[in-house]
């Protein structure tokens, strides 16, 4: 089970940015839910285009309750990839960072 802490909600507390979850399976596209349909589950706040879907979701909740918190597996390759490349050029940062610290002293103390 995912915890609370590792689900992915926008400002509002929403979970998939206020989508309807059970939309993705039963229409195959995002549809925006509404407040007015709402379920708690996990720290997060689903909603719902209508009634039927959210008692749908309250039913089988493992079912549509988003995979990895509702974050991208597509963004946790690209993380990967981004956090590689930038840790693999800090040296060229700090020694960059250093040079230039060393010109203005330099530069000031003359």
């Amino acid at each position: 089970m995912v915890k609370a802490t590792q689900i992915n909600l926008d400002a509002t507390g929403a979970v998939i940015r206020g989508y309807d979850p059970v939309a993705y399976f039963n229409e195959g596209r995002p549809i925006p839910g509404s407040p007015e349909f709402s379920a708690e589950h996990e720290g997060g706040a689903h909603l719902f285009a209508n009634a039927a879907n959210r008692e749908a979701f309250k039913a089988q909740p493992a079912k549509y309750t988003p995979q990895c918190g509702g974050y991208s597996a597509d963004g946790v390759i690209h993380w990967a990839e981004y956090v590689s490349a930038w840790t693999s050029w800090d040296h060229v940062r700090t020694a960059a960072s250093l040079a230039a610290a060393a010109s203005l002293t330099i530069a000031l103390c003359r």
